[in-house]
């Protein structure tokens, strides 16, 4: 009597335990799998997701899918393989695409799909992130004395908006229709998407990338604006004085106002480049015509630009050996 006393006690207190632990909430967060809040949350994050748009987008249109079935079909070349659709789809006369998920080549136009997609949810992660107040860069005074952004914030906006549109434009380039995100979509709630004609999603493309020039333009405007009130140092038109008499052996440029360093002109040139102040190191916003021939032909070698002769004119690059002696010295202000 008393075990199966024992028994039911225990079965009790086992019950109880059950039923104690159901009305506990045991939820682990996992930390290894944000969401998309959590992993926007900063200006790193969203800077990493705006540029890898482009890395997402580049080989789904210049790799083997589905460039390999496009170039086929338009007879750039044939191929022997049926691998990335290629030879089923060179076949004469040419078939219809076979859009059924059971095709052999079914990737060809699922990962397309998914890949051009995977670009518009980064731009738009990036987007929504601004949005919603994350700030890319030192915080300075927006155009219009409103706002505090980030310094590269519109940098961000300008990309992310661009691969936007550059994706629903290929999207309406390969798909008969489409479904249009933009950053104001909540694809957390969508349930059942509204596919557009491609002529729509091409037209929602375009306005896209025209939102990007816009900004882009405005921008652009700022910082003109910001580098004329900067001072002569920075002003455009300073900088294209001293840029006058582009091959060394030109003439120098007036001295600045309110300098009280007597000029050093260069004992090889008579560059604008070749008058200094104080400073053996050129300033590097004036580069001059012979300066960016040494520095490019360091960088990228001599052949991308026409073969030079020891003399002749344009357009013959040659650089004369007082000229080369003078643009070197440019050049170590800039290396």
């Amino acid at each position: 009597m008393t075990s199966i006393s024992m028994t039911v006690r225990r079965a009790a207190l086992a019950a109880g335990c059950v039923a104690l632990a159901g009305c506990m909430d045991i939820t682990v967060q996992n930390n290894n799998n944000p969401d998309r809040i959590r992993a926007t949350n900063t200006p790193g994050d969203v800077q990493g997701l705006i540029s890898g748009t482009f890395q997402r987008w580049w080989p789904n249109v210049y790799s083997t899918t589905p460039t390999v079935m496009f170039g086929s079909m338009g007879y750039e070349f044939s191929t022997p393989f049926l691998c990335f659709a290629g030879q089923p789809m060179e076949q004469e006369p040419r078939p219809a695409w076979n859009n059924s998920s059971a095709f052999t080549n079914a990737n060809v136009s699922r990962d397309t799909w998914r890949n051009f997609y995977g670009v518009i949810s980064l731009a738009n992660d990036g987007l929504q992130a601004l949005n919603r107040g994350v700030h890319i860069g030192a915080l300075i005074v927006s155009t219009d004395k409103k706002d505090t952004i980030g310094a590269d914030d519109t940098r961000a906006r300008v990309f992310a908006k661009l691969m936007q549109g550059v994706a629903h434009g290929y999207l309406a380039l390969m798909f008969d229709k489409a479904v249009i995100l933009d950053e104001r979509a909540n694809v957390d709630t969508l349930v059942t998407p509204t596919y557009s004609p491609y002529p729509e999603v091409m037209a929602a493309a375009i306005t896209m990338i025209k939102a990007s020039i816009v900004r882009a333009s405005s921008e652009a405007r700022r910082i003109a604006s910001a580098a004329d009130s900067s001072g002569p140092r920075t002003n455009a038109a300073s900088i294209a004085i001293r840029s006058s008499g582009s091959i060394a052996g030109g003439t120098g440029s007036s001295s600045p106002a309110g300098s009280s360093a007597p000029p050093i002109r260069s004992s090889s040139s008579g560059s604008p480049m070749g008058i200094r102040r104080g400073s053996k190191r050129p300033d590097p916003l004036a580069r001059t015509n012979a300066s960016v021939i040494v520095l490019t032909a360091r960088l990228f070698g001599s052949r991308i630009r026409p073969e030079a002769r020891r003399s002749g004119s344009s357009p013959n690059f040659a650089i004369r050996p007082a000229a080369s002696e003078s643009a070197n010295e440019r050049c170590v202000g800039m290396l």
